[in-house]
């Protein structure tokens, strides 16, 4: 079950947008601003596998610290570093004297350089450190996958209260893997908090990931298998329009996965529900 620990954690991580006044929402970033964000990730569901239903729960918590680190015409340059985290897993109900088994360990650091227009386009990619992380899985999930909250994109003209806006990627992510995302936004409206003028942003997300290779083996070992993954998440995205920044985010996901090609233990598939916040410091 060690295995199904670590695949669950790869699934969440995964896993681990946003009146009658109009507004233009656009990111602001300038030439060394920093900016530092608490995450943190509730899951809830179940596991099954070899004939048994087995119930999970964790947390996984991390602080995201960006820099930009320059700015040109159309776009920043921006450096985020996923640091100081920690994962608890915990499978419980298992027969026998296993009882119940968990992972609580420390996440390896992981380091996302790329460019980002005021618009929230993201561009040229570099990702160091997730082999630590997530073996084998390719650095396009990590900032291309939009979940609600992460990577919002804004439309280029005013928007309105209770107006809504989508986008659709499809991403080919190698060895024959694809992702399907489709988010829809709306714009709340404005409101106050932390001394702050916000505006609230609520959005729906579907992504469906299709034959993803992840390799799970141990350093030195080819351990590669087929990972299918389909996501249905709301969020809310309070964004501060002056300062250009996102000031907090709290999303929920249902997460439904196949894992096969383990061997004995056969295909795992997992239902899960994540919780998560993201909160400026």
């Amino acid at each position: 079950m060690q295995r199904s620990l670590r695949i669950v954690l790869v699934v969440s991580l995964i896993c681990a947008a946003l009146a009658s006044h109009a507004y233009r929402l656009a990111f602001k970033d300038t030439a060394g601003a920093t900016r530092t964000y608490n995450n943190a990730i509730n899951l809830t569901g179940s596991v099954q596998a070899m004939g048994l239903n087995v119930p999970v729960t964790g947390t996984v918590n991390f602080v995201m610290s960006e820099t930009v680190n320059s700015v040109t015409t159309g776009s920043a340059n921006i450096t985020t570093q996923i640091q100081n985290g920690m994962a608890n897993v915990t499978l419980s109900g298992l027969p026998g004297d296993e009882g119940a088994q968990t992972i609580n360990e420390p996440i390896p650091p992981i380091t996302i350089t790329y460019d980002r227009t005021p618009l929230g386009a993201i561009s040229n990619v570099k990702v160091t450190g997730q082999q630590a992380v997530l073996p084998g899985l390719p650095s396009e999930l990590l900032t291309n996958l939009q979940t609600p909250g992460q990577g919002i994109a804004f439309p280029n003209r005013d928007i309105a209260a209770g107006e809504s806006w989508t986008g659709q990627q499809n991403l080919q992510l190698g060895q024959g893997g694809s992702a399907a995302v489709s988010i829809t936004n709306k714009l709340v409206g404005p409101l106050t908090m932390g001394g702050r003028n916000l505006i609230q942003i609520d959005s729906t997300m579907t992504a469906n990931v299709a034959n993803l290779t992840v390799n799970m083996g141990d350093p030195g070992q080819s351990a590669a298998i087929p990972v299918n993954v389909k996501l249905n998440g709301t969020g809310t995205t309070l964004f501060d329009p002056q300062a250009g920044v996102i000031y907090s985010m709290k999303s929920q996901y249902t997460v439904n996965a196949t894992v096969s090609g383990l061997g004995d233990a056969g295909t795992i598939t997992m239902n899960l529900t994540l919780n998560g916040t993201t909160t400026l410091q």
